[in-house]
């Protein structure tokens, strides 16, 4: 299953997604794709170089922060997905299930694991810092939330 980068970025243009340029990521990385909600929202969409695409992951975003699940696009016919994806995201931009549910401070965000972790993709508190305790890492908050699927494959 591959997604043509062609397909993508036409399809992604036609929602109304403007690439975005950033000097932090040059183009040998690939393209980030933003359609702006209501500030401080956005909905943003990363495509790796390449003709053919593993897959096209798509979330929110709340100024510069991943937030949420992240909808994953694997072919070129589940594109024709990217209207209701785009609609689920712009519905749940800024509300209670977006939440942490510890504490109702913080946002949950898609804990992504390498591949030698052994874990699986979680929703939690963008407070939880997950690494091993002799570095030092400080968690704010360990909240998680199972309210969403962490990624929704299309």
């Amino acid at each position: 299953m591959s997604v043509h980068c062609t397909v993508a970025k036409q399809a992604l243009t036609n929602a109304g997604f403007l690439e975005v340029k950033s000097p932090l990521f040059g183009e040998a990385l690939g393209s980030e794709y933003r359609r702006v909600l209501a500030p401080p929202w956005s909905i943003t969409a990363w495509l790796d170089t390449g003709d053919a695409l593993d897959h096209v992951d798509i979330h929110l975003q709340l100024g510069e922060q991943s937030v949420g699940n992240i909808h994953r696009v694997t072919t070129d016919a589940a594109v024709a997905d990217l209207p209701a994806i785009v609609a689920t995201l712009s519905a749940l931009a800024g509300t209670d299930t977006l939440k942490c549910p510890k504490r109702k401070v913080r946002w949950i965000a898609t804990k992504l694991p390498k591949p030698r972790d052994g874990w699986q993709p979680f929703l939690s508190c963008t407070g939880m810092r997950v690494g091993r305790s002799r570095e030092g890492k400080r968690i704010a908050c360990d909240g998680t939330s199972t309210a969403l699927q962490p990624i929704v494959t299309h």
